[in-house]
C-alpha cells in the first residue's frame, strides 16, 4: 500500500504517440479517481513519464487490470499480463505501436 511504499500492480505502456499521450495520462488518472471513489484502498501510486514510455503503479492489482483492459479497449492496443508467483504484483506490458 501507499504507506508501506509496497505496490500490486505495475503497468508499463510502451511507443507512445504524442498525439495520444495526454488523452491516455487523463483516461488513466480517471479510471484512478473512480476506483478511489468506490474503494480508498484503490489508488494510482505514481505515473511516470519517459519520452514514448508511461509506468503507472497501483496499490491494488484489480486496478492496474481495470486501467490495462481500459487502454487496450479504447487505443485496441496488445497487452500482456505476467503474475509473480511470490508477491501479488502483477506487471502488464501494453504496447500502443501496434494500436490503430
Amino acid at each position: 500500500m501507499i504507506e508501506s511504499s509496497t505496490c500490486e500492480g505495475k503497468i508499463i505502456i510502451k511507443n507512445i504517440n504524442e498525439k495520444i499521450k495526454s488523452l491516455l495520462i487523463n483516461n488513466i488518472k480517471n479510471r484512478g479517481i473512480k476506483s478511489f471513489k468506490n474503494d480508498p484502498k484503490n489508488r494510482i501510486i505514481n505515473i511516470n513519464e519517459e519520452k514514448k514510455e508511461i509506468n503507472i503503479l497501483t496499490s491494488k492489482n484489480k486496478l492496474a487490470l481495470k486501467i490495462a483492459k481500459k487502454i487496450k479497449k479504447s487505443f485496441k492496443a496488445k497487452m500482456k499480463i505476467s503474475y509473480s508467483d511470490k508477491d501479488p504484483l502483477v506487471r502488464i506490458h501494453i504496447n500502443l505501436k501496434t494500436a490503430k
